[in-house]
Parts: structure tokens; sequence; C-alpha cells
């Protein structure tokens, strides 16, 4: 299976590109913005590469719950199936991340109702920090323990811990290559780790590489100066690969493979 990129978007204020089109697997196109989003936020965008678009099945599954969406991608040839969850849960200090239970819930219904695909990914702005809690029973779950490098914890944090708990669900923050791990939002108020990329505990052999990008980097690399005429964004850039099969890998099984490359940011609150 070729390289590929996929872009999540989770951000605040407008959304950047909202008619982004992606295709409904009829060959016709559809917006990928959720309908509604909460009040100060711009909801979940996925944007994917044009032959990706062409050569593979690419269907938005589920975009009526506020803050999430559902994009599968299917190979049409071996079949294989992958489902790309993007969500952005409000900080406790909004009144819509009172409920953050219910978000979570949610997010538990949809994967139990979406449970037939061979990989799953749910990733996104959580603003959750989880310090040294651990996403993972101790001698039940067969996964290792991941690094902290954010050791404060929140109300969020506790109700993601228990969602990651209740889905089967592993942090490949910290738990894929660790050394290029590093906080996901740098701001005035300060460091801390708040987006994740998560996937089920069967498909953790699967993921080769992961690394946080910082916005600054890639603003540097891109040479987008002039695009971020105020600042870039506090939220960096989270970048993974892994190896797609529709059976169980070992750490020791991926010769002659193709990785797969993503990526999962937060936009900037961009002026007008």
């Amino acid at each position: 299976m070729p390289v590929w990129y996929l872009f999540v978007k989770v951000g605040r204020g407008r959304i950047i590109h909202q008619q982004c089109k992606a295709t409904n697997g009829s060959g016709t196109e559809e917006n990928t913005a959720t309908k509604k989003s909460y009040r100060g936020s711009g909801g979940v965008g996925f944007f994917v590469r044009d032959d990706i678009m062409h050569k593979y099945k690419v269907e938005i599954v589920d975009k009526e719950t506020d803050g999430i969406m559902l994009m599968s991608l299917t190979d049409p040839i071996s079949d294989l199936s992958i489902l790309f969850l993007g969500t952005y849960v409000p900080p406790e200090n909004l009144v819509y991340g009172h409920h953050v239970e219910v978000i979570f819930d949610n997010l538990t219904n949809l994967l139990y109702l979406h449970n037939s695909y061979d990989m799953t990914f749910v990733m996104g702005d959580f603003n959750s920090r989880i310090g040294e809690l651990e996403d993972y029973v101790e001698e039940v779950d067969m996964i290792d323990t991941h690094c902290c490098i954010d050791e404060e914890t929140n109300n969020h944090g506790y109700a993601f811990i228990d969602f990651l708990l209740e889905g089967k669900l592993a942090i490949l923050n910290g738990q894929i290559c660790p050394l290029e791990d590093n906080f996901t939002c740098i701001s005035i108020k300060g460091k801390s780790i708040v987006d994740y990329v998560t996937t089920a505990h069967e498909n953790l052999a699967n993921v080769t590489k992961f690394s946080v990008m910082l916005a600054s980097k890639l603003v540097e690399q891109l040479n987008l100066q002039g695009l971020c005429e105020h600042r870039a964004s506090d939220h960096s850039l989270l970048l993974f690969e892994f190896i797609c099969s529709n059976e169980l890998m070992t750490r020791d099984s991926f010769a002659g493979e193709y990785p797969v490359h993503c990526s999962s940011g937060r936009s900037k609150p961009w002026d007008d």
C-alpha cells in the first residue's frame, strides 16, 4: 500500500477551508465539516490528499454529534478498513466542558457502533491532562507504560482515562518513540499535553513512529511566516506512522510493508 498523508484538524475559531470536500463513496462530494460545533469551537475536519481520494474509498461515516467526526478509509483490493475518529472536547472552564462524561459516553457509543473496522484511531484535542495515570489495567492489558512529561492532571484527564479503559484504547503519546514526544500545547499559560492520538490495543504493534512537532517549527520549515502574521498556533502537530494490515502484527513482522503517515493537529484561531 503506498504512503499517504491524512491531516486531522481540530480547532477553535472559525474553520479554515470549511469547504474542503471528501467523497462519500458514491462518487459525489460532501462537506467534511461537522454540522454543529460548540460555541467558541471550530468543529472537526479531515483533510485527505487527492491521490488517496482517487485510489481508496474514503467516507465520512458520522458527523451528527457535536465535536465528533468519523471517517473511514477502505482499500478496494484488500478490503482493509481503517476508522479515524476526530474530536474536540471543550476545556473544563467552559460551560460546554462541564458535561465531559456525556461527551466521552458519546465517543464510546460511536466506537461500539462502528466496531467492524480492521484498525481504529481516535485523536484530537481532549483538553485532558493525565499526568502519570495509566491507560491500561495492570496484569490484564499487555501494553507498556507510556512515558510522562506532563505530570499534571485535571478532571477531564480522569474521564479520558475511563474512556480509554472502557474502549481498550492506548495512547501513542509517550508510548511510541518516547524521545520524540513533546508538549502539545505551549502558550503564555504554560506547557501541557492535551492533544492525543490513541488506537486499539491490538493495533498498537502496527504503529511504528510517533512524534510531536511544534507549530513554530512547522511554520519555519514550510516558510509560512507570511500566513501567520500574528502568531502560530499554540498547539503542536502530532505525527505518526503505522503499518496497514488486517492481521495482528508483532514488532518483528514489518519487513516489506508500507508505512502510513498521518498527522493530527490544532489550527490557530485565525483572524480575518
